[in-house]
């Protein structure tokens, strides 16, 4: 249960939930860069899979395949990132993988496990190593986040204005 692909998928799919019962009870929307966050998080594991090639036995093909997909598309068509005012929003999309770099370490010393696929990082020898991968995985966040964010800033002002 502490892996990162079900924590991901479970936290993306309350975040949709409440925000359908928030539309619906208070008629108020939520920020865009959550649904963005949430995104960032699920196509992480899209890229993984690709990369690395992850579990595709049975529900795995919705966790790993489908469901980031479904996510980023609906990110692609609802999610107009000329709404955020502060771009530093972008950068909380590395909130999601330090929390659960933390959890992750926490279990490490509770129990001595650690989930999949921070024992990749964990497991890397020297403290010094742990340290530069984590960076370098939050970096990838950042880099990410800000890129998606541009393409749909520039898609969204580019197409949707016009009309």
């Amino acid at each position: 249960m502490g892996e990162y692909c079900f924590i991901s998928g479970m936290l993306t799919g309350a975040v949709f939930l409440f925000s359908f019962v928030y539309k619906v009870h208070d008629k108020k929307e939520l920020p865009v860069w959550l649904y963005f966050d949430c995104m960032i998080s699920l196509l992480v594991i899209l890229i993984a899979t690709v990369l690395i090639g992850l579990n595709l036995e049975g529900a795995f093909w919705f966790i790993h395949i489908i469901n980031p997909i479904i996510v980023f598309l609906y990110w692609c068509f609802f999610c107009n990132h000329q709404n955020i005012s502060n771009p530093a929003l972008i950068a909380t999309d590395i909130i999601f993988p330090l929390c659960y770099l933390f959890f992750a370490f926490i279990l490490r010393g509770i129990w001595g496990i650690t989930p999949f696929p921070a024992s990749m990082i964990f497991e890397m020898g020297s403290i010094e190593n742990v340290l530069l991968a984590m960076a370098a995985l939050l970096v990838i966040f950042l880099i990410l986040g800000y890129v998606l964010h541009l393409a749909n800033w520039f898609i969204y002002k580019r197409f949707y204005e016009r009309k």
